[in-house]
């Protein structure tokens, strides 16, 4: 099962936390990382370590350290079956409504704004606390999760219909 990260990688989106979990949840041939986004300076030393350290135990991530353009998003997106947006704050995500609308199933921090305005969305998405055993968990029950289910892209006609969706 891939999962993957996208956007400008910051700290508020927990990658470090994000890598260990995924080693702590799936063993190497079970889970793998996809890291697509420009990794902020200040973050960088750290998740480079957090992704050394992973592939020294025989987990593949791979960092696509570079914006991606529109196109690219998407079919990073579509390439992965767990989206995983532990984000440390309630700032609005792109990456998730995009996630979302391309029926890959999103973890998502357990925000108390995000968890009221995903409801409407059911199984396809997610919520997790921020604590190492919690996004494990989480992580571990997704990878289940993703290997039976069927990517169920939201069928709708416009952004206002995917917004009423995502709000209702």
């Amino acid at each position: 099962m891939w999962l993957g990260v996208f956007g400008a990688i910051s700290r508020r989106k927990n990658v470090v936390e994000v890598v260990d979990a995924m080693v702590r949840a799936a063993g190497p041939n079970d889970a793998a990382l996809l890291l697509a986004g420009q990794v902020s300076i200040d973050y960088a030393d750290e998740v480079m370590h957090a992704i050394r350290r992973a592939r020294s135990r025989g987990y593949t991530v791979v960092l696509e350290n570079r914006f991606l353009s529109n196109s690219e998003l998407d079919g990073a997106i579509q390439m992965v079956d767990i989206v995983v947006a532990a984000y440390s704050n309630d700032a609005s995500s792109g990456i998730f409504g995009k996630a979302v609308a391309l029926g890959t199933l999103v973890v998502a921090a357990e925000t108390e704004t995000l968890v009221e305005a995903t409801r409407s969305l059911g199984d396809r998405v997610m919520h997790t606390g921020l604590t190492p055993e919690a996004l494990t968990d989480a992580l571990r029950e997704a990878i289940g999760i993703a290997m039976s289910r069927e990517r169920r892209p939201l069928e709708l006609a416009g952004p206002e219909e995917f917004v009423s969706a995502l709000l209702s």
